[in-house]
């Protein structure tokens, strides 16, 4: 019986790729290219509570979107926010400042996301 998916958000050989394992051989079940960047960069925000807290995520991503920065994976709870990003540098400095009025905006350079998603039949249970 299967408990769980293993999903990775990673930069391969110049390419953003999703890779999801499910077997126990440690080769990927299957890949997908997302988009070719140099770096993946992790940018978390806090809110400042400078925004309404319903607003918080809504205005992050409109600051995001109005630079094109791409995101390749994001996780939210109330008051924060991350997300994977292959923007350049100019514009990661652009969106961060911008950010910077209503968040506390940290970023990490070069990382890798790994998701672990259950089943539903075993969720719970490990």
């Amino acid at each position: 019986m299967e408990c769980c998916k293993l999903r990775s958000v990673g930069l391969y050989n110049g390419k953003v790729c999703l890779a999801e394992w499910g077997d126990k051989e440690g080769e990927p079940s299957s890949f997908q290219v997302l988009a070719e960047c140099t770096e993946l960069v992790y940018v978390r925000l806090r809110t400042l509570e400078a925004v309404a807290s319903f607003r918080f995520l809504e205005r992050a991503l409109a600051v995001m979107a109005h630079y094109d920065m791409p995101v390749f994976a994001m996780a939210s709870s109330a008051g924060n926010f991350s997300v994977v990003t292959g923007a350049d540098a100019s514009a990661l400095q652009n969106v961060c400042k911008e950010l910077s009025v209503f968040a506390e905006v940290t970023v990490e350079k070069e990382v890798e996301v790994i998701c672990v998603q259950e089943t539903a039949e075993r969720k719970g249970e490990m």
